[in-house]
């Protein structure tokens, strides 16, 4: 077994289960519909509100479409028992998990994308290519360290049950923080003091300095921060993986 069989194996499990993948694909266009269209017109200092808004709303949609589908699909694995029968057969751990980060990545590659074709059309501005492809790579950079935390959310909380709770308790509060749902100015000074420390803020200044709004710090200082977020989470992903291996089958 490869690692691209481990893949396809993914996305065809992926493609079984259309119940959960159309929603991840069409929760973040009602959200742009709901909240994203009724503000997206005008101009601040130059830049398009719309666009503004629609590069922070694909932050949010890449995060929610990696931890949610990530994490519960970790959780639910290690609840039926799959884990226990994959330790039997040759198949390496790191591919499994490389797997299931590469086949939830490019979910959140078309989620994004058909959002910001209907953010586009809907709101009667233009995104150029090198804008749009600028925006799309920083997204998936930016989730890094969401989908390295999603591995440890599925390891270290028991239950699929419990998984989703915990995702919200982190995700929801985080997005708002981070000023991806309201401008960071418009948020009480204690959300401002503590934005900078989110890893969901630094995502948000890259995929807006994507179309044309000037991050709070240099590009390089963002990616540092989501780069070291990153590193962290995988340090957590392999312990809680070990802990839950330890107490299974010593």
């Amino acid at each position: 077994m490869n690692v691209f069989n481990q893949i396809r194996a993914e996305l065809l499990r992926m493609l079984r289960s259309p119940a959960s993948m159309i929603p991840t694909l069409l929760f973040p266009i009602m959200f742009w519909t709901f909240f994203g269209l009724p503000n997206a017109s005008g101009k601040i200092n130059g830049f398009s509100v719309g666009a503004y808004i629609l590069a922070s709303f694909v932050m949010y949609s890449v995060i929610q479409t990696v931890m949610f589908n990530l994490s519960i699909v970790i959780a639910t694995e290690r609840d039926t028992g799959w884990y226990k029968y994959l330790r039997t057969t040759p198949a390496r751990v790191w591919m499994l998990f490389v797997a299931k980060i590469v086949s939830v990545i490019l979910l959140a590659l078309i989620a994004i994308n058909l959002l910001i074709i209907v953010g586009t059309i809907s709101a009667g501005f233009q995104l150029e290519v090198g804008k749009w492809l600028n925006l799309v790579a920083r997204a998936i950079f930016s989730v890094l360290p969401f989908a390295a935390m999603a591995v440890f959310i599925g390891y270290a909380v028991r239950g699929v049950n419990a998984v989703s709770p915990v995702v919200n308790l982190i995700f929801f509060p985080m997005s708002f923080a981070s000023g991806l749902f309201i401008p960071l100015d418009g948020l009480p000074k204690m959300v401002q003091d503590i934005a900078p420390f989110l890893p969901a803020y630094h995502g948000g200044q890259l995929t807006r300095a994507a179309v044309g709004v000037p991050s709070a710090a240099g590009d390089g200082t963002h990616a540092l921060w989501i780069l070291g977020y990153t590193v962290v989470f995988l340090v957590l992903a392999v312990w809680a993986y070990k802990r839950d291996e330890g107490a299974n089958y010593r």
